[in-house]
């Protein structure tokens, strides 16, 4: 084993140890030591990551001729700085125009809705008003709409009580739903207010959704992964932010 080699190997080692020692405190009943071990893990992320940048841009140098620089080049911080803000701009941006197109479409259902509960048809109501939700999660109306579609489609039992299979098939769909619905609601708020575990646990999902890492990157963000996706906040935003198929299509995790 040349030099490299075991340079290589000893690093491996090293960072097996690591991850092994956070997965044991983020297990502590300590809340100092589980804060501590979800920061740590944070950084561990950003230098993976920087890592990663680094080897990308010495294999660039290697390749090619450094020519000298024409103007003051600005300082690296400075590049991050406007890189980062750039980003940000540019997803506000998307999200943005993905909420106004999503507005639309769930003022649409709304309508639809409406008119089928005027109808007297509350099981397309609800339908309607759940896939309303399913474009904008945070649009009240719908919410209020379909509890009265709800309540509207229990009297179908005093009416005709041959149907209380169907009918209470459908109120436990329903129920499951808003269940999902209020889970997701609560996982956003904790996520804005910038709890540390939700956090982290979005950052690591973004951090595994990266193509083309070294299967170290993917086994550690994996091993930390598990660990974090314990409470049902956690879990919400595993499945909302697309975790399922995160790990699914990844060749190396899988």
């Amino acid at each position: 084993m040349d030099a490299d080699q075991e340079k290589d190997l000893q690093k491996f080692l090293k960072n097996v140890d690591e991850i092994s020692n956070l997965i044991q405190e983020m297990n502590s009943d300590d809340p100092v030591v589980q804060q501590k071990a979800v920061l740590e893990t944070e950084k561990r992320l950003l230098l993976m990551e920087e890592d990663q940048e680094e080897d990308e841009c010495r294999t660039t140098l290697n390749k090619t001729m450094i020519s000298p620089p024409q103007t003051a080049m600005k300082s690296a911080e400075e590049i991050n700085s406007e890189a980062f803000l750039a980003s940000v701009e540019k997803d506000a941006k998307e999200r943005a125009k993905r909420r106004r197109e999503n507005k639309v479409l769930a003022d649409a259902l709304k309508e639809k809705g409406n008119e089928a509960f005027a109808e007297g048809n509350y099981e397309t109501a609800i339908l309607c008003y759940t896939e309303g939700l399913e474009k904008l999660k945070d649009m009240k109306v719908l919410y209020t709409n379909r509890a009265q579609s709800r309540e509207c489609y229990k009297k179908i039992l005093e009416i005709n009580p041959k149907l209380q299979t169907q009918v209470k098939d459908y109120l436990n769909q329903v129920d499951l739903q808003e269940k999902a619905d209020l889970q997701e609601k609560e996982a956003r708020e904790l996520l804005d207010s910038g709890k540390n575990t939700a956090v982290t646990t979005k950052n690591l999902l973004e951090t595994l959704s990266k193509p083309d890492q070294i299967p170290l990157f993917y086994a550690g963000g994996i091993e930390i992964l598990t660990e974090m996706i314990k409470e049902c906040t956690e879990q919400t935003l595993f499945r909302t932010h697309n975790g399922f198929s995160i790990i699914s299509d990844n060749k190396v995790i899988r």
